[in-house]
């Protein structure tokens, strides 16, 4: 036989464990019974229920051996445990136990008893912006695993800023007439049960431009043709001022999912995704550059790197000489080899560095009769 039933995690101790409903509302309530049947009279015919599994299980539900009604004993927690399997035999008032034994696995079920936890933060944004630029994203977590809702309740009155009801995500909602140095959101977060409260503090500050580098133009303007699922490439974003071969990162700071920025080119493109005009006739994004900060010896390391694998190359080059020469001077008894090299290192500017290296190979050959010739390479 197999039993299913089903109990609430905030259930008090005594509580009887209900049976699993199927279809009708009725069964809702009613409690989850073992049934077994014996064929004597009189006393031999009294069953009694009893646990198979050991004491572990005992402690968490309690069988009445007369009715088979199964009763809670200690405390349940969903997130930790959420189904229970024991084993159930009967035993007829003859000391006759069942042949077989009854499953029964009991639910716990889940129910919404802990308040979300939110985090308070400080943040920054600057100014000039744009609709749906992010500011911050909200960290919130609940340990009953429900889903979450989040709304702004105060400092918003001239709806500068808008919520992500499920992602939490704070975002620009008007540009329009944006004002003053700060702002102080509240934040409601919900399990659809209990709330909880954040502080968002934004202070605001305005954009310094990079006096060495800028747009070629303060405003692009592109188009591109709707119900296209192609990706294409509609513009490349011209800086100037920048010098040549200077790493620059490009973001779009209010990103949507029609388009994209290749953030080494510049270059806007349309993810695929098909557009509408009719819906949406344009869309404006708000674009970022910034120069990549470089390590300050990196082309001195990349300069070192490439000549000491030069130096290997010219090294086998040299040697595969001094082989043939071998083969042909018959007086030589023994030739040794000295390499000695040196490293001046002189550095133009914070971010260029030049590097020479010296190089010396000598090769020197001994007689038989013990004169001395000796050949001597400089390499610079």
């Amino acid at each position: 036989m197999y039993y299913e039933g089903i109990i609430r995690e905030d259930s008090p101790l005594g509580t009887l464990v209900r049976k699993r409903p199927e279809v009708a509302e009725f069964d809702e309530k009613r409690p989850l019974v073992l049934e077994s049947s014996d064929n004597d009279v009189g006393l031999n015919a009294v069953i009694t229920y009893s646990m198979v599994e050991d004491e572990d299980m005992r402690k968490v539900f309690h069988i009445d051996p007369s009715t088979g009604a199964l009763l809670l004993v200690t405390s349940l927690d969903y997130e930790k445990r959420s189904h229970y399997f024991f084993h159930v035999k009967a035993t007829d008032g003859g000391g006759l136990i069942s042949p077989t034994v009854a499953t029964v696995n009991v639910s716990v079920e889940n129910v919404n008893m802990k308040k979300p936890v939110v985090q308070s933060a400080r943040v920054e944004m600057l100014v000039p912006t744009a609709p749906g630029v992010l500011i911050h994203q909200v960290l919130a977590t609940d340990a009953d695993g429900d889903s979450l809702d989040f709304n702004i309740t105060r400092g918003n009155a001239q709806e500068f800023f808008k919520i992500g009801k499920r992602t939490g995500e704070i975002r620009i909602g008007k540009a329009d007439g944006f004002s003053g140095s700060k702002h102080v959101l509240e934040v409601a977060v919900t399990d659809g049960r209990f709330w909880s409260l954040a502080t968002i503090t934004v202070h605001v500050r305005q954009l310094v431009r990079n006096p060495e580098f800028t747009f070629r133009n303060s405003t692009f303007f592109g188009s591109v043709i709707e119900n296209s699922t192609k990706s294409v490439n509609i513009m490349s974003l011209t800086v100037v001022g920048a010098h040549m071969n200077e790493r620059l990162r490009f973001q779009i700071l209010n990103p949507n999912l029609h388009f994209g920025i290749k953030r080494t080119s510049g270059v806007i493109f349309t993810t695929g995704k098909k557009l509408d005009r009719e819906e949406e006739p344009t869309h404006n994004l708000l674009v970022e550059v910034r120069k990549e900060k470089q390590k300050k010896y990196q082309n001195e390391s990349t300069f070192i790197s490439s000549a000491f694998s030069f130096f290997l190359l010219f090294f086998a080059y040299i040697l595969s000489y001094i082989h043939a020469i071998y083969y042909l001077c018959t007086s030589i008894v023994r030739i040794s080899i000295y390499i000695s090299w040196r490293k001046q290192t002189s550095i133009a500017n914070e971010n260029h560095s030049a590097v020479i290296m010296h190089f010396t190979l000598g090769i020197s050959v001994r007689e038989k009769r013990g004169s001395k010739r000796s050949v001597e390479i400089h390499f610079v």
